[in-house]
């Protein structure tokens, strides 16, 4: 390799990386941003933490410009942030910035977008919302939550209480439980021996009852019957059950009768309007069900009109003879318009005829006769002190008619 080669390699891969370093400094750096048009908003905080030049602005979560400076206002208080806006970008005059903060400490400032017509002109000045520290997120929390576990204690302490008064009912009125549980069994032994008497009547009165049918229906009633002793006694089983979760139902429904009133109140605010137009309610639909009676009685007595079979509809739909009638003057009017063909074909060429020569329908006409034909255009000119021709259709007209 030629000392001009290494020379001509090395200046050809410097221009490369300057090339490659002035397109990655146009890429990553931003630079068409400074010929985009702009303008400038200042907004206005009382405080504004991890906010510097070049923190983004954002309207709807898109980036709409920058922060190029971060001034203390000495007149006002607080810290007054110069943001550079695209020229494309109009921010409405209610539209309310916010200083946003993340956990990692980053900022950046949020464009609400208002409902005004009129827009922000530039150099404008707002008053921004400043951002909610995380700690005392966490502060207000930690309060929260320790009345929330005070609460917690006091309501543990009552359901305590009401679980020991619910356990010492239970207790105390065991025996009148278990007395109603022994007549409930007893009166379903003497309801299984009812059931069974009536087994019997049944079976003697299936001899009166003539009808098959009634037969077999008594027939399935009697098979049912034992499944519904067992069932009953299955659910007398059940109750034993019921009565046990009833301990717990007790301690949910102490607590549900407190807010039975409150839905009660409010019930009653709702239903008050209601009782008030009450009169007016029925009334219109009074008179709304009167109008569908009188409807539905005009409907029936169209419905017995079109059902009727000596009505126009019920002829119209099973008589042929109309069929037959309209065949036969569609008939009649297509022999009609035929022979009207020849005669509208002779009243076209008698208008072109009298159109041509006016002087045709004259007394001469009446007196000379025609052979029916259209008769040609003579092709000569004819001055103007000669009328022009009018016995060649008459006389030829007249000829046929002697020889006729």
């Amino acid at each position: 390799m030629t000392e001009r080669q290494l020379q001509f390699r090395v200046g050809l891969f410097t221009i490369f990386a300057i090339v490659a370093g002035t397109a990655m400094v146009i890429t990553f750096g931003k630079l068409d941003s400074l010929f985009e048009k702009s303008y400038v908003i200042a907004v206005h905080y009382t405080h504004a933490p991890g906010v510097f030049a070049g923190t983004p602005v954002r309207k709807n979560g898109v980036s709409i410009g920058r922060v190029t400076d971060v001034l203390f206002d000495d007149e006002h208080g607080g810290v007054l942030l110069v943001t550079k806006i695209r020229g494309d970008v109009k921010l409405r005059i209610d539209a309310t910035p916010h200083l946003a903060r993340t956990l990692l400490g980053d900022s950046s400032i949020n464009f609400e977008p208002g409902s005004s017509d009129q827009f922000l002109p530039p150099n404008a000045r707002l008053e921004g919302t400043p951002p909610v520290d995380p700690m005392d997120i966490v502060n207000n929390f930690e309060r929260q939550l320790s009345k929330a576990l005070a609460s917690f204690e006091a309501t543990s302490s009552a359901w305590r209480e009401l679980a020991v008064d619910t356990n010492g009912l239970i207790n105390n009125n065991q025996e009148k439980f278990q007395l109603v549980l022994d007549r409930a069994a007893a009166s379903l032994h003497e309801f299984s021996k009812s059931m069974q008497g009536m087994q019997q009547t049944i079976a003697n009165a299936n001899s009166l009852v003539g009808d098959p049918r009634n037969q077999e229906a008594i027939r399935k009633t009697i098979s049912a019957l034992p499944l519904l002793v067992t069932e009953t006694r299955q659910i007398m089983t059940d109750t034993r059950k019921i009565l046990a979760e009833t301990k717990q139902a007790v301690t949910v429904a102490r607590t549900s009768l407190g807010h039975v009133d409150e839905n009660l109140e409010n019930l009653k605010h709702v239903t008050k309007p209601l009782a008030e137009r009450t009169a007016s309610t029925v009334a219109k639909l009074e008179s709304t069900l009167t109008n569908m009676e009188s409807f539905s009685k005009e409907l029936n007595e169209f419905i017995e009109v079109v059902n009727s079979e000596d009505g126009s509809l019920q002829k119209l739909a099973k008589d042929p003879a109309l069929y037959r009638n309209l065949n036969r003057s569609a008939e009649s009017l297509s022999i009609l318009l035929t022979n009207l063909s020849p005669i509208i074909r002779d009243m076209r060429v008698f208008s072109d005829k009298v159109a041509r020569h006016p002087e045709l329908i004259g007394v001469g006409g009446v007196f000379r006769g025609s052979d029916g034909l259209k008769a040609p255009e003579p092709t000569t000119s004819v001055p103007e002190s000669v009328p022009p021709p009018r016995i060649s259709g008459s006389t030829s007209r007249g000829g046929q008619s002697s020889r006729r």
